[in-house]
């Protein structure tokens, strides 16, 4: 079994990294150090997950991010599969990708990680992953006591019925699960 998955946000519109009177870019796609950024966030992850699950909001972009992967892909034994959010009619965002992604793992304890982390740092994960172990939800905090709300490790299966459950009554915010699980560790 499973004990440690990845889910990567990767299907949002991306409106603050745009630039007026530019075509559309897809954030995970911007090159970075000759790189997309997504696969800056996969090759971070994979040495700490035995599974990665990005999720996109669409068919078109969960095919370009399959093209796109293939030769990475190729290169990676490891389980990488990308799915489709799923679909509920009065709500979008990262509140149901983050539901999705829980829904499509039956690892143990899940990571979610923004497609704009490239830099995130393996030891980062790794010490959110054992400081979940007795909580529900593990969250870093800023010195100012603001929260990363989209970086946090959780138990699986009792996240997935809070986020899906949420996302079924119209809660859109991703900060929502943190006032619904019964133990949240902040570090």
């Amino acid at each position: 079994m499973t004990e440690r998955c990845a889910i990567v946000l990767a299907g949002g519109k991306a409106e603050r990294f745009q630039l007026k009177g530019d075509p559309w870019t897809d954030k995970a796609l911007a090159n970075v150090q000759g790189k997309p950024m997504l696969v800056h966030v996969i090759e971070r992850l994979k040495s700490v997950v035995e599974e990665i699950i990005i999720c996109v909001n669409d068919e078109t972009r969960k095919r370009r991010y399959m093209e796109i992967l293939q030769n990475f892909l190729n290169e990676n034994n490891q389980p990488i599969e990308i799915v489709e959010d799923t679909k509920i009619p009065f709500i979008s965002g990262p509140a149901v990708a983050i539901a999705t992604g829980l829904k499509a793992t039956k690892a143990d304890y899940c990571i979610v990680v923004p497609c704009d982390a490239p830099f995130i740092q393996e030891a980062v994960v790794d010490h959110l992953f054992r400081a979940v172990k007795d909580a529900s939800i593990a969250v870093p905090i800023h010195a100012d006591g603001s929260v990363e709300t989209l970086i946090f490790a959780c138990e699986r299966r009792k996240t997935a019925e809070v986020s899906e459950t949420l996302c079924w009554l119209g809660r859109d915010r991703p900060d929502d699960f943190l006032r619904s699980l019964p133990k949240v560790r902040f570090i």
